[in-house]
């Protein structure tokens, strides 16, 4: 026996369209499964979800017949109607019917909670997560902020150091050009000298050779000179 005093599954009778196209009472066997209803008539068999459940009234002609409505997956709002077999019979599987639903949706309900409150912890977490990302990858970037400042401050030091490097070479360039300038015009005094050189030694062949010329006129002319000594102081020697 169940809780309200129905024992599942229990029998109805329902209105369906035979073969025929006719309406007539046809026996219904009613169950329960998790949060489904289940109606089986002969072959035909209707489960209702909770979702599709909509509500349940007594008949307005009959206190023995009840409807219940539910949903179709297309979203249309049908009817099915039911008979028991006592008044009695018929307000106990009515109300049974109606806290079935109540009790299915407050499970429902709860287990919507509970999701809800696992998914704010699970949110929580993840923003609790994010947080702690967040926070380390302020830190990272602090210290990579600082490790930049450090490395500009080497690459602005370096920098100083290759301008001033680069002023010593354009000196050490200047002072290597005025040096090869010198050294050509030290080539070009050599070369000067070189040929003053040349010129001396040429004029100081040509005074030698002329020298050496005049000596030779010299002893000739030294030589008359005493040949006509010899000759005059021979003639008054007589």
């Amino acid at each position: 026996m169940c809780r309200f005093e129905i024992e599942l599954p229990f029998q109805l009778k329902r209105k369906c369209r035979n073969e025929n196209n006719l309406l007539e009472w046809k026996k219904c066997i009613c169950e329960a499964r998790d949060c489904n209803l289940v109606f089986t008539c002969e072959k035909e068999r209707m489960e209702l979800s909770l979702q599709q459940f909509c509500g349940i009234h007594l008949h307005s002609s009959s206190k023995t017949r009840f409807i219940i409505l539910y949903r179709e997956m297309n979203g249309r709002t049908r009817k099915a109607e039911f008979m028991a077999s006592s008044i009695s019979i018929c307000g106990k599987v009515v109300d049974w019917m109606e806290k079935w639903r109540g009790r299915n949706c407050w499970q429902e309900c709860g287990d919507n909670v509970q999701e809800e409150i696992n998914i704010v912890k699970r949110v929580k977490n993840s923003l609790e997560k994010l947080e702690k990302e967040n926070w380390e990858l302020q830190c990272e970037n602090v210290n990579l902020t600082k490790e930049l400042t450090q490395q500009n401050e080497i690459l602005r030091l370096e920098n100083t150091n290759v301008k001033k490097l680069q002023k010593e070479l354009r000196e050490r360039d200047f002072k290597i050009e005025k040096w090869k300038l010198n050294a050509m015009k030290l080539q070009e005094s050599e070369q000067e000298i070189r040929n003053c050189n040349a010129i001396l030694n040429t004029e100081n062949k040509l005074f030698r050779e002329k020298e050496l010329e005049f000596l030779e006129q010299q002893e000739i002319m030294c030589a008359h000179i005493r040949r006509l000594d010899a000759l005059v102081y021979g003639k008054f020697s007589h």
